[in-house]
């Protein structure tokens, strides 16, 4: 379960892969949340838009502080068992 979680928040924060696989698409329509961010910021150009960039980076981090509140008890017994000789 714990390597789950872990796999989870890994690929959700995930860009490098999603740039080559996504931005080779004609249409320009199909795009993820790190993508999106980036292309908000490469839009901006000089310019700084401070309520969308926090509210792009609001949509990427409250997922993740979810999952991880709903499953911590799975997070800190997969990492205690790890650590525990026996």
């Amino acid at each position: 379960m714990t390597v789950a979680i872990f796999q989870f928040i890994g690929v959700w924060k995930e860009y490098f892969y999603a740039f080559m696989l996504v931005s080779g698409d004609a249409s320009g329509s199909a795009s993820t949340i790190p993508l999106g961010l980036a292309n908000l910021s490469i839009a901006a150009e000089y310019r700084t838009e401070y309520g969308m960039l926090f509210a792009g980076i609001m949509l990427v981090t409250v997922p993740i502080l979810v999952v991880y509140v709903a499953l911590q008890r799975h997070i800190v017994r997969g990492i205690a068992a790890g650590a525990l000789k026996g």
